[in-house]
């Protein structure tokens, strides 16, 4: 489990949707300096796939653009294990991939 919440206190509206046809959520954040979207794309595979390949079980990836203006942002990252009762460290992983792992 990952906490990872991206915000921003002056947002003024905040609008979600998902991609048609697709898992990737999209976030708007309105804010009086400006325009940011929030892009959440959970990717999973088959279990063929996962079998013949050498991936990680899942991987969330989030990308966040500045559309317009200037809106300051703050990112927590605080990965937990076991459903957030425990803390994970870091090491390099395949392709210096970062890993994380509890233990």
């Amino acid at each position: 489990m990952v906490y990872l919440p991206i915000a921003s206190d002056s947002s003024r509206t905040v609008e979600r949707r998902y991609i048609t046809d697709s898992n990737v959520l999209e976030t708007r954040f309105f804010c009086a300096t400006g325009q940011v979207t929030l892009t959440d794309l959970l990717l999973v595979a088959s279990e063929e796939f996962k079998q013949e390949n050498l991936l990680p079980d899942h991987e969330l990836i989030r990308e966040l653009m500045c559309i317009d203006g200037e809106v300051q942002v703050e990112i927590d990252f605080c990965p937990r294990a076991d459903y957030g009762s425990r803390p994970v460290r870091f090491r390099h992983g395949l392709l210096a991939a970062p890993e994380l792992f509890a233990g």
